[in-house]
């Protein structure tokens, strides 16, 4: 594996994890479950803050 692998990988891994996030946000906010909106919330954000760091 290589270095360009490994960072395509890790790239399509955090696509997914975002699409999950804003769906859970979405879905939270137009059902009216506050849970959901904000654990998709707090999911991009951490996620967001963990790419600053790098």
């Amino acid at each position: 594996m290589k270095k360009e692998d490994i960072k395509r990988i890790k790239l399509f891994f955090i696509i997914i994890i975002l699409a999950i996030d804003i769906y859970l946000a979405f879905y939270g906010f137009t059902h009216n479950n506050m849970l959901l909106a904000g654990v998709g919330l707090l999911g991009m954000l951490s996620l967001f803050i963990n790419l600053k760091r790098k």
